[in-house]
């Protein structure tokens, strides 16, 4: 059963997050328990706001697209990383060693963690978000706190409107989405909950889904030499 509908403060949790995110100029995308979509969506425009309400107590987690954003000049590229660590030397080529800080370490940053790896091998049994709950490896049946896990991450950056890229570009380290959503809060499929995150003194650490902005701004070039770079990898391998 969807979290919404077997607990309210779930669901109270969901509808805030969903509120905030549409608030900052979002488009907003309810998910079930499997990160489906509830009923359609479309990367270019958004719902009214009280057509998405109904859709939220049905509702494990709240997405947000690419592409779309409540505003004339910028536009939203969610960089997706999956190997956190090849897609760092990725990010790090482009931004130099302190990638972390100037994308995700602004007031105004939206950064998250989120499902463990390796991926879909891990079962965790986290009750609330922000719990470091204890997790199985189900390869080796081993038994690991979630904070020992490496884990999946997410990068919300804004870019010109005029250098928005038409289609998401993809390699196995990092995803560029910009015509397809990703889930930022809520329960992940392995039991955890995506996190979102700042980067502080060195670190991550974790925030409420209320102290996220609107992610930090790139430029047509940075954005233009990530591309390249996700596709020499792909052509690489």
């Amino acid at each position: 059963m969807p979290q919404g509908q077997n607990n309210t403060g779930t669901f109270k949790s969901i509808a805030q997050a969903a509120r905030k995110l549409y608030s900052l100029g979002f488009n907003v995308v309810p998910v079930d328990e499997n990160k489906k979509p509830i009923g359609s969506w479309n990367a270019s425009e958004r719902l009214e706001w009280e057509e998405l309400a109904k859709r939220l107590p049905k509702a494990s987690g709240v997405a947000i697209t690419g592409s779309y954003l409540e505003d004339d000049n910028y536009g939203v590229v969610v960089l997706d990383l999956d190997d956190a660590d090849a897609a760092s030397e990725v990010l790090s080529k482009v931004f130099g060693d302190l990638w972390q800080a100037r994308l995700c370490g602004q007031d105004y940053s939206f950064c998250g963690l989120t499902g463990p790896r390796p991926k879909g091998r891990v079962k965790c049994d986290c009750k609330s978000p922000g719990e470091d709950c204890d997790c199985v490896v189900q390869d080796t049946g081993e038994h690991k706190k979630l904070s020992e896990l490496p884990r999946g991450m997410y990068i919300v950056v804004r870019v010109p409107r005029r250098c928005l890229p038409s289609g998401t570009v993809r390699s196995e380290a990092i995803e560029i989405m910009v015509s397809n959503y990703e889930v930022v809060y809520g329960k992940h499929p392995s039991g955890a909950y995506y996190q979102p995150v700042r980067w502080e003194d060195g670190r991550w650490k974790p925030i409420g889904i209320e102290d996220v902005g609107q992610g930090e701004v790139i430029t047509c070039d940075e954005l233009k030499t990530i591309i390249a770079l996700v596709k020499q990898s792909t052509v690489s391998k």
